[in-house]
């Protein structure tokens, strides 16, 4: 059985992932990895860019566990964790698409 806790936080990441594509991707965006892709103008690929992005994430929490004073941007821990999470799978979106599965061909059994 399902934790509906944890449900309830799948469908907070979902509004999460909505709201600041829209935000950061602009409303009606055909690509929601648009910022992603800005990485690639350093040549860094998109996923790599998802990555440090993620370990930014890291980084903030580290510091304010240790220094809650050291917050200043009035994010709190759950909010960062959150986007954590989106990063996740976002990153698995980023890789996928880098690294397609090839269709393995069906083997044909002899009779």
């Amino acid at each position: 059985m399902a934790s509906r806790d944890f449900l309830a936080l799948l469908d907070q990441m979902k509004d999460v992932h909505t709201r600041k594509n829209a935000g950061y991707a602009g409303v009606g965006a055909t690509d929601p990895w648009a910022n992603f892709r800005m990485a690639n103008l350093f040549g860094v690929s998109s996923f790599t860019g998802c990555l440090v992005r993620m370990s930014d994430k890291f980084i903030r929490i580290g510091n304010v566990l240790k220094n809650p004073d050291a917050d200043q941007v009035s994010e709190s821990i759950e909010d960062t964790l959150m986007d954590l999470a989106v990063y996740c799978l976002i990153a698995i979106c980023l890789w996928r698409e880098a690294h397609p599965k090839k269709k393995s061909k069906k083997k044909l059994k002899k009779k």
